[in-house]
Formats: structure tokens, C-alpha cells, sequence
């Protein structure tokens, strides 16, 4: 009994200065499950916290499945520009071009992947683009079986 004592006083003592430590450094960003970035700001430093506010729509202090979906749609529509129900991979572009730059600025190393997409949207009409992703989301989806 007394070694098991000795164990905890000194596993306490141990931890005793990390729990004592600060809080870690605030996240400057945070995407929400549906990809939505939040910036912290001065009036707004946790942006966990603004979107989880923004989420919980009825302000009770937890987000239920109606809320998240509600807030995963209304960012569906924000990324959707053309309003046809598909998230192409000109959207997409787009979201990493505009919505995100910081997380495209890292994945691809600037190496000049954000010019073709749009370049190549501009030149297409809305027709031939949702064509393109119809074809796209059958491929990738098509094969499942």
C-alpha cells in the first residue's frame, strides 16, 4: 500500500508542472467537418469555437444531426457556384483557389496547379462542365460493386 502511495505522490509530482503549463497556442484555423474555414481574428480568436457557435443553431450548447447536416448544406451551396447539385472539380478549384489558398499553398508548393483549373473553366461552358463531372463522378463512383 504504501509503494502504491509513493507511485501516485510521485507520479503526481511529475505531472504536476505540465498540467501547471499554459494552454497551448491557439489554432489560427479551423476547417469545419464540411471543409469551411475559420480564422481567428481578434474579436474572434477560437474559430473552433465561432463554428461551433454557428453550427449549434438553437444555442443549447451541443450540435445535433439536424444542425450539423443544416450547416453542412448550407456550405454545400456556398461551394456549389452554378447551383447544379455537383460539386465539380472546377468548384473545387475554386474552393482551394479562393476559399482555402493556404492549404493549396502547401499542398501543391505553389507549383502553378491553381492557373490550369481555373484557366480551363473560363474556357468551358456550364454544359460541357457539368458533362465533365457527371463523366468524372461515374468513374470514380461507378466501379464500386
Amino acid at each position: 500500500m504504501k509503494i502504491l502511495a509513493f507511485c501516485a505522490l510521485a507520479a503526481l509530482a511529475v505531472s504536476g508542472p505540465a498540467l501547471a503549463q499554459p494552454n497551448p497556442p491557439a489554432m489560427r484555423l479551423f476547417l469545419s467537418p464540411s471543409g469551411e474555414p475559420f480564422h481567428a481574428s481578434p474579436t474572434a480568436p477560437d474559430p473552433l469555437k465561432t463554428w461551433f457557435d454557428q453550427a449549434d443553431a438553437n444555442h443549447d450548447g451541443v450540435i445535433d444531426r439536424a444542425e450539423f447536416r443544416a450547416d453542412a448544406v448550407r456550405f454545400f451551396k456556398l461551394l456549389d457556384e452554378n447551383h447544379d447539385g455537383i460539386i465539380d472539380g472546377f468548384e473545387v478549384a475554386d474552393y482551394e483557389a479562393k476559399v482555402v489558398p493556404e492549404l493549396s499553398d502547401e499542398a501543391l508548393g505553389r507549383m502553378g496547379g491553381l492557373i490550369g483549373g481555373a484557366a480551363r473553366a473560363a474556357a468551358l461552358s456550364p454544359a460541357k462542365r457539368k458533362q465533365i463531372a457527371a463523366k468524372a463522378a461515374a468513374a470514380r463512383w461507378g466501379k464500386r460493386g
